[in-house]
């Protein structure tokens, strides 16, 4: 076009596609509105400025109007420093408010009432403190400690059907740094107040905690509890029992949740039910997945509970027919005869086997002589796959990278959406 004023000739910016402010979708420019979401376009002067520069100028100029936010990912290192770093601080707060007025903590989001357990059971009568609770061993320990070198035969399972959590906390017991990253208060305090942390719906959290707990009438406790007076379990299972809203929701679970709380890390569950005694191919693969498992040190869990076998067959047997052990071993005497090591997390064990003669259980017994466990026993290869359902392995190692940010969506397509922009540096 001509502008005459200036008697020069100026040539108008060719129409482009635009970009919609909402959805950041493209739409051509004979269209007034977005095809995706209908949004209006709107020629303001940042607009129009948008159309006489090029397409990557116009992106990075609508992306800058619309106040978008760089987040920096973190490592899971990070994020773990950074959540401690929260949590000590409001421990800090209310140890200092506890210890000035002389009263001692009690969590009004997780009561020491009927509320908390969740159903009727009969088996708890009161909550008590810590120094109010009786021990039930014989001989007098000492004084109550958070851990004192624990063992996974530490763990008892009390009158609460969460086998599945309790199986997971008896592989990671045996792993000390593990137990240390969960218990954030490692000592017990006068004013009874912890901290616990567990990876809940993918999300590391840190659990606020009181120190009563659910207690029969000879003042035990009436659920989950660790030997020689140690809190890890108690604290771990009610620290559970808050994020799933009562101790009653952690009835029937699996192992593969148990460990995902614990660790965070996924775990890999195997049917067994569908593997037949002809398919021995699929046999063998498994035992090789399981033996390379139990060498790599892995956590490895399995589920009874098969359709196809009576509760008659699980009770010759002595087995428990809905339950979770742990995984602690595998052996080999030949290729006909293969031992699996397991524990029961009730911490005992009757169970019986027509393939562990009298000089097979000898072997195996100096295979595992030097690490004894309360409730572990040796099952045959052939055994294990008529009563197991399922078999899980659990991912966890030391050196995971792990990065986790919280992602929202938006309820409708006009709304503007949050980006992410992930940087490695490698």
């Amino acid at each position: 076009m001509c502008d005459t004023d200036n008697n020069s000739l100026t040539i108008a910016p060719a129409p482009i596609d635009w970009l919609c402010h909402f959805c950041a979708s493209f739409n051509q420019f004979t269209e007034k509105q977005c095809k995706l979401c209908g949004s209006t376009l709107t020629l303001s002067s940042s607009n129009k400025t948008n159309h006489e520069t090029t397409n990557a100028t116009r992106i990075k100029t609508q992306l800058q109007r619309s106040n978008s936010i760089t987040v920096l990912s973190l490592t899971a290192y990070e994020q773990q420093h950074n959540d401690e770093a929260d949590a000590e601080r409001r421990f800090t707060d209310i140890l200092q408010y506890c210890q000035e007025n002389g009263i001692n903590f009690v969590d009004d989001q997780f009561s020491p009432s009927s509320r908390s357990v969740g159903r009727e059971d009969m088996s708890v009568v009161q909550w008590l403190r810590i120094q109010d609770i009786a021990d039930e061993e014989k001989e007098k320990k000492g004084l109550w400690t958070v851990m004192l070198d624990p063992q996974s035969d530490d763990i008892e399972q009390g009158h609460l059907g969460d086998c599945w959590l309790m199986a997971a906390l008896a592989l990671v017991t045996e792993r000390p740094q593990m137990l240390s990253h969960i218990l954030l208060t490692p000592i017990v305090n006068r004013q009874g107040i912890y901290l616990v942390r567990i990876c809940h719906n993918g999300l590391w959290k840190t659990v606020l905690l009181d120190d009563y707990f659910p207690c029969t009438a000879r003042k035990h406790l009436a659920f989950t509890k660790a030997r020689r007076q140690q809190l890890f379990a108690p604290l771990i299972e009610k620290a559970c029992a808050k994020v799933h809203g009562s101790y009653s929701n952690l009835c029937r679970g699996s192992m593969r949740e148990g460990l995902q709380l614990l660790t965070g890390a996924p775990s890999d569950q195997i049917t067994l039910d569908q593997l037949n005694d002809e398919d021995n191919d699929n046999r063998d693969i498994l035992w090789t997945k399981l033996v390379s498992a139990c060498e790599a040190n892995l956590l490895i869990g399995a589920s009874t509970g098969r359709k196809d076998v009576s509760k008659a067959d699980y009770d010759r047997v002595h087995l428990n027919r809905h339950h979770v052990y742990s995984v602690r071993m595998t052996h080999a005497i030949s290729s006909n005869e293969r031992f699996i090591l397991l524990r029961n997390p009730h911490a005992r064990s009757n169970y019986t086997d027509d393939d562990i003669t009298t000089q097979v259980f000898q072997r195996l017994q100096n295979v595992n002589r030097a690490d004894p466990s309360a409730g572990s026993f040796w099952m045959s290869w052939r055994a294990f796959r008529r009563f197991f359902a399922d078999l899980t392995i659990c991912s966890y190692r030391d050196n995971l990278f792990d990065v986790r940010l919280e992602g929202q969506f938006t309820p409708h397509a006009a709304h503007s959406v949050q980006a992410y922009y992930f940087y490695l540096d490698r």
